[in-house]
């Protein structure tokens, strides 16, 4: 580790720790080249030599370019400190040098990031990032698991020109899904953080870059590897709750406040297949569904609906909303299906279903997605001609009693489809 004594700056609104702190470089790779060849053939350097030459290969808190040459340093007074991992309070007091402040461009919030690794060794790749007012904390996230290898560091960050989003991007820390790094982002008006990867279409976001005064360049990679540049507008997106459901058989099991156990029942003799739901706790069990053939079903973000596609044969899905209090279903889609045959004519040959995809934050709408899952034509290569007639079309609708609210055509509506009431 190298400490560096200079006059106080500023750069892209991240404070450069000065003379009175110190900016902290850290020494990943260096080499000494000798000027003093000792009889056991160990190069050293004498005291008083001249400092032979060497290049950092990361060096936080500087300026991008900056790489540590002593030709960089010239004039600055350098202390060099050799310290090892197993060193319990070497590993602490590097640490705490290595917290990276950002500042807002109005200069009246800062959001510092600290290494905040729980397995000694780790302290490199995992992070918490923490927002102050003032020296107040307004709000804290911690990236971290307790292993080192489960949780995501802070790579880097940007404040927008405006003051009122701080945009960083993550990476995981045990190397899984290597292609994939998160992007966050800090919104001063509600005060929260969010992830931004659910507002896109499926793709891996790598990197992003900001532009004018709220706009995030985001460099992706769809899922066939094509390289893509998605711009989003973070005025656009909101801050608060967006909607998503809780797909059961998934990690993601838990509602807010509640958290529902579904057993399925089956009839050998008539092939029914019955639903139910109950609390942890309770007794009683309700049925929510009945079915034959299969079923796939999440829980809406409130926790009082079920948003249920029914798969009634191969061919034939219907989507059905389900109170998990009193245990009654109802139907959601035929008026989305026949409003979508009125209005993209779909060629004959399409099998088109709806598939329930997302419930608003108070389960009041949901979001029905027309989906093609069958091409009725005795070749692949008419199959292939056909298809590319489809029309995927998207439609809101009242989760009471499947009045159809809004239509979203072609490209996709984002994540954010609803906002919270």
């Amino acid at each position: 580790m190298i400490k560096v004594t200079d006059s106080p700056h500023y750069h892209g609104g991240v404070k450069l720790k000065t003379r009175k702190s110190f900016l902290t470089l850290f020494l990943v790779f260096l080499w000494i080249s000798p000027t003093v060849k000792a009889a056991n053939g160990v190069k050293v350097v004498n005291v008083g030599s001249p400092a032979p030459p060497f290049t950092l290969k990361d060096v936080l808190q500087a300026p991008p370019g900056i790489h540590g040459t002593w030709e960089e340093l010239k004039g600055k007074a350098v202390v060099i400190e050799f310290w090892a991992t197993w060193c319990g309070g070497c590993v602490l007091s590097s640490s705490a040098e290595r917290q990276i402040v950002y500042t807002s461009p109005d200069g009246r919030l800062t959001v510092t990031v600290i290494p905040a690794g729980k397995k000694k060794g780790f302290e490199d790749v995992e992070s918490r990032i923490e927002v102050l007012h003032k020296g107040s904390l307004l709000l804290g996230k911690d990236f971290s698991s307790e292993d080192g290898e489960h949780g995501a560091g802070i790579v880097r960050g940007h404040w927008t020109s405006d003051s009122m989003f701080f945009v960083f991007l993550t990476e995981f820390s045990g190397g899984h899904t290597p292609l994939l790094h998160p992007i966050y982002f800090y919104c001063r008006r509600e005060n929260t953080i969010n992830m931004l990867n659910p507002f896109l279409d499926d793709v891996l976001t790598q990197d992003f870059s900001l532009k004018g005064r709220n706009t995030v360049a985001i460099a992706a990679q769809d899922m066939r590897g094509q390289a893509r540049t998605i711009s989003v507008k973070l005025g656009t997106v909101p801050c608060g709750s967006i909607a998503t459901c809780y797909r059961l058989g998934s990690p993601h099991r838990t509602v807010p406040a509640r958290e529902y156990i579904f057993q399925e029942d089956f009839n050998p003799d008539s092939l029914e297949r019955r639903v139910y739901v109950r609390r942890p706790g309770e007794q009683e069990r309700r049925l929510i569904f009945t079915h034959f053939r299969g079923v796939s079903e999440c829980v809406g973000p409130s926790g009082h609906l079920a948003l249920i596609n029914s798969f009634l044969a191969t061919k034939a899905v219907e989507v059905y909303a389900a109170d998990l209090s009193s245990g009654r279903s109802w139907r959601i889609d035929a008026q989305a299906v026949e409003l979508y045959k009125d209005r993209a004519h779909p060629n004959p040959a399409l099998i088109i279903v709806p598939n329930g995809e997302d419930m608003s934050p108070g389960d009041g709408e949901a979001l029905l997605r027309m989906d093609l899952i069958y091409a009725s034509v005795p070749t692949p290569e008419q199959a292939e001609q056909v298809g590319k007639t489809f029309q995927q079309w998207w439609y809101v609708v009242d989760s009471r009693d499947g009045k159809v609210l809004r239509e979203y055509r072609t490209p996709a509506p984002m994540k954010w489809w609803v906002h919270a009431k």
